[in-house]
């Protein structure tokens, strides 16, 4: 195999868009409608690219693109600075990274390779922290990270960052199946459950302040919250 690995080339969107497709297409076509695969488009490609510090990186046999890896280094604030590379995800409700490689050239260490380099071009700007997504039934992507160092644990503390504070969490992702009655789960005697309320704004803000700080920066705007809500359709009374 002469794999060449490469930032991305002028003209090389639309083939990382059909490698995309290809590779990610067993989980569009199996994932249930809650995961609300998109397909990627090339203005997606083109906004991954517009931040200065956001990169492609593909792999390429024969000068053809068979596989890519989009990421995005940061420096975080914390009891020290901390240089971060972020693997994030295809799309906002997609738990796995944008990595993939066509099906022919899957379980060839085509991935494997493609994030060694990247990796490695990491450690030359002094990182420290490498975070990455996929789901836990997707065998191929745990055993890729696994097998690179990457740890699955709920709660990851660094302490450069904070001694009591985790640096990130893991995600849980439920499906219930709706055919079947759902078990009734009984409540404390003081809780009620009812529909959202727009005067609930400043408690939902304060939930995700407390409970998921990672998804709003830690500190949500009431206009981030109804930008967020309206993009889940959620019915507010």
């Amino acid at each position: 195999m002469n794999l060449q690995i490469s930032t991305i080339q002028p003209g090389d969107g639309e083939t990382i868009i059909r490698v995309h497709h290809r590779a990610f297409a067993e989980w569009a076509t199996q994932l249930p409608v809650c995961y609300r695969y998109q397909p990627l488009q090339i203005e997606e490609v083109h906004e991954w690219l517009e931040h200065p510090n956001r990169t492609i990186w593909v792999a390429r046999q024969s000068d053809t693109v068979i596989g890519y890896a989009a990421c995005r280094p940061a420096t975080l604030p914390g009891e020290q600075a901390i240089r971060v590379l972020h693997f994030p995800v295809t799309h906002a409700d997609w738990g796995q990274s944008r990595i993939a490689v066509a099906p022919e050239w899957q379980g060839h260490g085509v991935a494997t390779r493609l994030l060694q380099t990247i990796l490695a071009d990491f450690t030359t700007t002094d990182g420290q922290v490498v975070t990455a997504y996929s789901y836990n039934f997707n065998r191929a992507a745990t055993r890729l990270f696994t097998k690179l160092g990457f740890v699955n644990r709920p709660l990851f503390y660094l302490a450069t960052y904070s001694e009591v504070e985790p640096f990130t969490y893991d995600a849980f992702f439920a499906q219930l199946d709706l055919t079947r009655p759902l078990p009734i789960v009984p409540l404390h005697h003081e809780v009620a459950v009812r529909p959202m309320q727009a005067d609930d704004s400043s408690a939902i803000q304060c939930i995700f302040r407390e409970s998921a700080p990672f998804a709003f920066g830690g500190d949500p705007s009431a206009q981030e919250l109804a930008t967020w809500l309206a993009d889940e359709n959620a019915d507010i009374r």
